[in-house]
Order: structure tokens, then sequence, then C-alpha cells
């Protein structure tokens, strides 16, 4: 029978043996990254939403602080449409912490007064600082940002005559303010030096004035009968109201009416609706001034100057984006 000690010395033997494979294994095994990309590779949001988070994630806890680095592209326009947040992390970085699976991104959107196309944001991870990271650096995420609900103001005239004799040039302003007494300033505009209309303004629903005042101007023109026409309709979920649901009031200046302003607080204010919650309410009948357009005595407000002649690519755009949705 062997002895104890024979037995003992053999064990050890063994032991000593397999350790340097057991070591060596361990030193050998390459370390698993932690994975990162973003959430989801596209989201859809609406003009209004205010402020979105855009999320980054991690497949397991990270193994130590990191820092990623992203750009951000697209059609949206900075400081218009959209800001980086920089509440949690500068503007570009996210930092993550040691244990941490994900980080966000906090973008504040913003509501204007144009209607436009649907505009995109496309952020993409170009580095991290950490070599426990795994990144695809394709890997990207599109933010689609729909545009928000709101009412078009359209004025229509009368065209010119075939020998241009006769033929007239029509501005639309919107006032916005407390009462339909008392302005506090311009909303929003359209005044393209042009002779053939129809001019074009959106409002926003998000905008919380309760009471607006437009101006139907005829700014330059020889017609001494200028028909027009006011249209109303509203603007939900990406489409326009049915033409049978749409508002139209119709009006005529002379050439007393004709007013061509240098100020744009001088316009007067011929038709008025309010609103009401979420919704605008119906317009009051289009008030025909005797003679001239101007007023003074309710308009003690800053308005901003406006030069008629100026090209103003964004409502140009305005213009084409609903003249192409109402083709539908």
């Amino acid at each position: 029978m062997r002895s104890f000690t024979y037995i003992l010395s053999s064990i050890f033997t063994l032991s000593m043996l397999l350790l340097p494979l057991s070591s060596c294994k361990d030193k050998d095994e390459p370390v698993v990254k932690a994975k990162l990309s973003f959430a989801e590779s596209t989201i859809t949001v609406n003009e209004d939403d205010d402020v979105i988070e855009i999320e980054v994630t991690l497949d397991k806890p990270a193994g130590e602080d990191f820092q990623i680095e992203y750009e951000v592209d697209g059609s949206a326009e900075e400081s218009d449409d959209y800001d980086i947040r920089e509440d949690l992390n500068d503007y570009g970085e996210i930092d993550i912490e040691k244990g941490e699976t994900s980080g966000i991104i906090e973008i504040q959107l913003y509501s204007d007064i144009y209607l436009e196309e649907n505009e995109n944001l496309k952020l993409r991870i170009t580095s991290t600082d950490s070599d426990l990271i795994e990144a695809n650096w394709d890997n990207q995420t599109e933010i689609i940002i729909e545009q928000e609900d709101g009412l078009v103001i359209a004025l229509d005239w009368s065209g010119p005559s075939e020998d241009l004799d006769s033929l007239a040039d029509m501005d639309l302003i919107l006032r916005y303010g407390q009462n339909i007494t008392t302005w506090t300033g311009i909303l929003n505009a359209s005044y393209e030096p042009s002779f053939f209309g129809p001019e074009y303004i959106f409002i926003p629903k998000v905008v919380n004035s309760p009471a607006y005042g437009l101006s139907c101007t005829y700014y330059n023109g020889t017609m001494n009968k200028l028909d027009f026409e006011v249209t109303y309709i509203d603007f939900v979920n990406g489409n326009f109201e049915s033409e049978s649901s749409q508002q139209v009031f119709q009006g005529t200046y002379t050439l007393a009416n004709k007013n061509t302003w240098t100020d744009i607080s001088t316009t007067k204010v011929v038709q008025t609706f309010q609103k009401s919650g979420n919704s605008f309410t119906t317009p009051t009948a289009i008030t025909e001034p005797a003679s001239g357009s101007r007023i003074i005595s309710s308009d003690n407000f800053t308005a901003p100057t406006l030069n008629k002649g100026t090209v103003n690519t964004r409502l140009k755009e305005q213009a084409r984006v609903i003249q192409k949705l109402l083709k539908r």
C-alpha cells in the first residue's frame, strides 16, 4: 500500500503542472467589450414636442467611466429648428459612468411661424475614449421632425389685366395681442413684391396669444375695384382640412385704400379672430375702410423693420410647400 506521504506528493506535483496551464489560459482570454449603439435607428417627433431625449445604450454595464463623441447633421437648422441642450453634457459629448448602461442626448425643438416640409436630424457616434467599448462607427439615428399643426391664412386677389394696365400688389400682415383693440406686435407677414397672389402666412397652434388682427394691405397698383379673398385653412397631422370646411371671406378695395407703407405698424387691421383653448374662433367679416388703410391709435407697439423689396427665402419656401400640399 502506497504511503500517505506519496499520495500528497503526487497531488502537489499534479497541481503544479496544471497551474501554468490555467494561468496561461486566463492571460490569453480576450476582454469582451461592451457594444455601444443608439437605442433606436429612427425616431419620429413633432415640431412642438419641446424637449426630446435620444438614448445611446451598452449591451452590458460600462467597465469604467468614459466619454462618447458624436456629430449632428441633417436638414434641420441649429438655433432655428433645434438646439442640443447642455444640461447633462457638453455639446457633442456624452459621459457614461462605470456600471451604467446608457446615456442621454437632450434636444430642444422649436416651433416657428413657417409651414415647411418635414425636416430631419442625423446623429452619429464618432469616437470614445475607452478601450473597453466597441462601437459601429456607421451606426446612427435619424430624427424625423414632422410639421406641427396650425392655421394657414391665404390672401388672393384679382390678377392683372392682359395688357397690364390694371394690376395690384397686396400684403398680408398678422398682429397679436391681449385683445382685439390693443396689439402687442407682429406675429407673421407675407409681403413679396408681386402683382400675382396668393400670399400665405402660418400660425402654429402652440401660440397662446388670445387675440389676432389681420391686415390685407393694398400696397400698390392701378385697380380701382380690387376684389380680394381671405381663406382660413386648418392644417392637422400633415394635411389641410377639406375645401368644404375652409372659411372664406371676400372684400373689395378702391384706389383710395392704397397704402404704400414704409412702416408696417401703419397698416390697418381689417379682420380679427381669437383663440379659445386649442382652437381659433371664427374670424369677423372684413372691414373695408372708406379711404386709406392706416391706423395709429391702437398700434403703439414696436413693429419689426420689414423691407418690402427684401426677398425672404423662407416665406417663398413656405408658399411653395403650401401650394404643393393644397394640390394633393
